[in-house]
C-alpha cells in the first residue's frame, strides 16, 4: 500500500480542480510540476474558504498581535503542514465563542482560554517556535507540534559547534528532571532534537502541556510513537500527549451541534481535504 503522503497527494490532485477551482499545476523545489501543488500566485487558496477572509485579514493586519507569522516556502503545496495547522485552528482564533470547545476536545473542560497564537516564538535564543500556542487563564501554556505527511520527527545528523554549545549551556539545564539522563547525551539528544527542544520549553510546575498531532493514517509517524513515549515515560506522562488528528476532529465535531453553519462546514471541508478516503 502506498505511504500516506502518496495517498494524500493523489487525492489532492483532483481536489485542486473540483474544490479549489485551479487547473494549473504548481512547481515544486525540484522544478517539476505536480497536481497537488498550487501555482504560488494562488497560494492563499490553501486556506479553506469557510474562514479564508478572516484568516487573511488577520494575517495582513500589521497591528495584529503576533510574534511571528510568515509563510513557509512550501505553503502553496496543498499538503503543507503549516496550511493544515492554520486551517485546523483558524475557527478558534477568529471566533471566541468556540474556544472552550477546543479545550473540551482536548479533555480540558475545566480550563479557560486566555490567548491563542499561530507560530509562536518561545525560545528567542534558538528561534524555536511552536506551530500553535494557547495560554490559559491559569497561566499554563499548551504547545502544539503539528505533522501531516512528514515521515519522521526532526533530527540533527551532524550538529554544528553552535548546536553542541547550546545543548550544553541551555538545553541540558532545561531538560534535567524532565527526561532520563540518556537523552541529555549528545548522540541521543540530536536524534530527538526537535522533540526535546519542545520539551525544554515546558514549565511543569506551571502545568504546561505539549500536544503532538498527526494523522493516524500516517503509518510512518505512528511507528515512532513508542520512541516518543519512551522519552516521556518517566517524568512527562501528564505533560506530553500524542493526539491523532482524526481523534481531535471527532472530538471537535461531536461537540459542534450548536455551533454556526460556518464552523460545522469548515470541519467537514477540513476532513475532505486532509483525511484519505
Amino acid at each position: 500500500m502506498p505511504e500516506y503522503s502518496e495517498q494524500l497527494r493523489a487525492q489532492l490532485g483532483p481536489y485542486k480542480t473540483y474544490r479549489v477551482g485551479v487547473k494549473e499545476d504548481g512547481i515544486a523545489r525540484s522544478g517539476y510540476k505536480h497536481r497537488y501543488i498550487l501555482p504560488e500566485t494562488y497560494q492563499r487558496l490553501n486556506i479553506l474558504e469557510t474562514y479564508r477572509r478572516e484568516f487573511w485579514t488577520f494575517f495582513d493586519d500589521p497591528n495584529a498581535r503576533k510574534d511571528v507569522l510568515s509563510l513557509q516556502p512550501g505553503f502553496h503545496h496543498l499538503d503543507s503542514t503549516q496550511a493544515m495547522c492554520f486551517n485546523l485552528f483558524a475557527p478558534f482564533v477568529h471566533d471566541r465563542h468556540t474556544r472552550q470547545l477546543l479545550l473540551a476536545a482536548l479533555g480540558r473542560d475545566d480550563a479557560t482560554v486566555g490567548t491563542l497564537r499561530f507560530d509562536r516564538i518561545i525560545d528567542r535564543a534558538d528561534m524555536l517556535c511552536v506551530d500553535f500556542f494557547v495560554e490559559l487563564e491559569s497561566s499554563a501554556c499548551l504547545l502544539f507540534e503539528m505533522k501531516l505527511t512528514e515521515t519522521q520527527f526532526d533530527a540533527v545528523l551532524k550538529p554544528t559547534p553552535g548546536q553542541t554549545r547550546r545543548l550544553r549551556d541551555m538545553y541540558i539545564p532545561l531538560l534535567q528532571g524532565k527526561v532520563p539522563d540518556i537523552y541529555l547525551q549528545e548522540h541521543t539528544f540530536f536524534r530527538y532534537d526537535h522533540l526535546l527542544r519542545n520539551i525544554a520549553l515546558l514549565e511543569l510546575e506551571r502545568g504546561d502541556h505539549l500536544y503532538i498531532i498527526f494523522p493516524r493514517q500516517n503509518d510512518a509517524l505512528r511507528r515512532q510513537e513508542h520512541d516518543i513515549q519512551a522519552v516521556c515515560a518517566m517524568y512527562l506522562r501528564d505533560h506530553v500527549t500524542i493526539l491523532h488528528l482524526e481523534d481531535l476532529l471527532k472530538g471537535i465535531q461531536t461537540r459542534s451541534a450548536d455551533q454556526s453553519n460556518q464552523f460545522r462546514a469548515h470541519f467537514d471541508m477540513f476532513k475532505e481535504k486532509y483525511l484519505v478516503s
